[in-house]
């Protein structure tokens, strides 16, 4: 429990209305979506999830740790583009 909070995690396949539409509309996400150098993409997945839930937080797809260290910096600034976008939104 996170403050008083179940917290339950899961694993969806894929950020598509037809994954998401059965969610509770109380429902938090955390949502692993950022992509490498695709932020109309982050932004367009976003807004799928956004259709059915609330976001709380956004991150990579798979982590940052294997991937080339001169990518890390963009990576990180899509980070921040994404959680701009998903408080926007």
């Amino acid at each position: 429990m996170a403050g008083g909070t179940p917290v339950q995690p899961s694993k969806c396949p894929s950020i598509r209305d037809n994954y998401l539409e059965q969610l509770h509309p109380e429902t938090k996400l955390y949502l692993a979506l950022v992509y490498y150098d695709d932020a109309a993409g982050d932004v367009a997945r976003i807004a799928v999830a956004r259709r059915h839930a609330r976001i709380g937080g956004v991150a990579t797809e798979c982590g940052m740790a294997r991937g080339d260290p001169a990518r890390l910096p963009s990576l990180l600034a899509a980070h921040v583009e994404a959680a701009r976008a998903a408080a926007q939104m």
